[in-house]
């Protein structure tokens, strides 16, 4: 339509047609405008699509403390040792004052330092396996000595599960992608293995971490608390999402095509979960509200949608988040739930706080602070579960941490070629990041998976 059409048909308008077009426009500007205005610190917008030019938001009040670490910190810098592996002396000889030889005289110790680095010849050892056999005097029959399990026999020539072990800490815990792993592989040992084998690498470690993963999975089931969350995984024909359930000891990942309720329900562990008491923590997506009624929702989503409502200008979102922040301190500062008059008056002031929205709405309606307010007026027990249920998390970080590793892979890795690229992804990561939480060394770790007897977590052992 050409603009002397839109002027015609404007002018044909009667004035309260006008009027309520320009109503209307106005709404819809301050939306788009509102729209532009979202980033990491008012919505759920990862930081990485935050603008490089938005100033950045105050996030905590400034102290009179410096930069670094305080006064009895403790350090973790080198210690020595008794018996170092080599020892390099120092010495003169010849008089720095008068050029005396001092070849013949005998010489004190006059300092020592240790300094720790790597071998200056970096390369592969070599190893063969001989397998020797023998004859039987008795019944005649030979008899094979047995190979290691990880050892493949048709294949003369072949790395060991300690270069395997590297080579599957770099791609998955470090998310190095095949070429730049083969690169350093280059670098430090001049020698790579192929694309295909790194592929195999990963596939071997899949396939034995699946009754770990399984034990992982049951303890997750087991746990009085847990954080669910899920992000898309890039991909070929929009690949799928990768979901995590997980606590302060257990990690667990799931590659699934859905995003809600059909894949939750095709791994099967919410519903155990939440039946055997747990309580879930998670966002506000719908399929979550299906598994158990003692759920708990994450605070720090909502208090990035009160800062949105803040920044259109209601008062009453900065008094929720002081209430929110400040009976977190409240709990944390007791080291219990609270109860009784202390937990009645919490809720008291979160009614008020809703009133005080009300009425602001009334005078400035907002879209976004209007559904906020419906939310916590029929959610404020899932919001406030952390201040009357011991051990409640506040937030849901860490079930985010876990997924922003994720994110973190396909960002240096590239998206994910199929749905078992993220499958296998899932499972090793879901192991290191258990292992980690549980003060244990991810190469040694890993080690073990491509020995073919992964080590167990701690807890599963003690359980055991």
């Amino acid at each position: 339509m050409s603009t002397r059409e839109q002027r015609e048909q404007l002018d044909a308008l009667s004035r309260e047609d006008l009027i309520a077009l320009v109503l209307q426009l106005q709404q819809r500007l301050a939306q788009l405008e509102a729209r532009l205005d979202q980033n990491s610190h008012n919505s759920s917008k990862p930081p990485s699509q935050d603008s490089p030019f938005q100033p950045m938001a105050k996030q905590r009040s400034l102290t009179q403390r410096k930069s670094g670490g305080q006064p009895g910190h403790e350090g973790k810098g080198l210690r020595k040792v008794e018996v170092p592996d080599q020892v390099v002396v120092h010495a003169r000889s010849t008089c720095q004052h008068c050029g005396y030889n001092l070849a013949q005289e005998p010489a004190q110790p006059a300092g020592a330092w240790q300094v720790f680095d790597l071998p200056a010849d970096l390369k592969l050892v070599v190893t063969q396996h001989q397998r020797h056999k023998a004859t039987c005097p008795w019944c005649r029959q030979e008899s094979l000595a047995v190979l290691p399990d990880w050892l493949a026999e048709e294949t003369p020539c072949q790395y060991g599960p300690r270069c395997r072990a590297l080579g599957l800490y770099l791609m998955e815990q470090q998310h190095l992608p095949f070429e730049r792993t083969q690169a350093l592989f280059v670098d430090l040992f001049g020698s790579c293995p192929s694309q295909g084998t790194l592929w195999n690498w990963q596939q071997q470690a899949h396939h034995r971490l699946a009754p770990v993963e399984a034990a992982i999975a049951e303890a997750l089931v087991a746990a009085p608390i847990a954080g669910a969350d899920e992000t898309p995984v890039r991909g070929p024909h929009d690949l799928g999402w990768i979901h995590v359930l997980c606590n302060g000891a257990w990690t667990w990942y799931g590659a699934h095509a859905k995003r809600g309720r059909e894949a939750m329900d095709s791994f099967g562990l919410l519903e155990r979960f939440t039946q055997a008491g747990g309580v879930l923590m998670s966002d506000c997506l719908a399929s979550y509200a299906i598994y158990g009624k003692a759920r708990a929702l994450c605070n720090a989503h909502l208090l990035r949608e009160l800062r949105a409502v803040e920044e259109a200008g209601h008062t009453w979102a900065t008094s929720m988040a002081r209430l929110l922040l400040s009976v977190k301190e409240r709990v944390e500062a007791c080291g219990a739930p609270l109860a009784g008059s202390a937990l009645l008056s919490v809720w008291r002031w979160f009614g008020r706080c809703l009133a005080l929205g009300e009425r602001e709405n009334a005078a400035a309606f907002v879209d976004k602070s209007s559904c906020l307010l419906a939310r916590l007026r029929t959610r404020r027990d899932e919001y406030l579960r952390f201040a009357s249920v011991a051990g409640v998390w506040f937030d849901n970080n860490q079930s985010e941490r876990a997924l922003r590793m994720v994110k973190l892979h396909q960002k240096v890795s590239g998206c994910f070629r199929s749905l078992l690229g993220a499958q296998v992804l899932c499972r090793v990561r879901g192991y290191l990041s258990t292992m980690n939480k549980q003060g244990q060394g991810l190469f040694a770790a890993l080690v073990s998976v491509m020995e073919g007897r992964p080590l167990l977590p701690p807890l599963m052992t003690q359980n055991n």
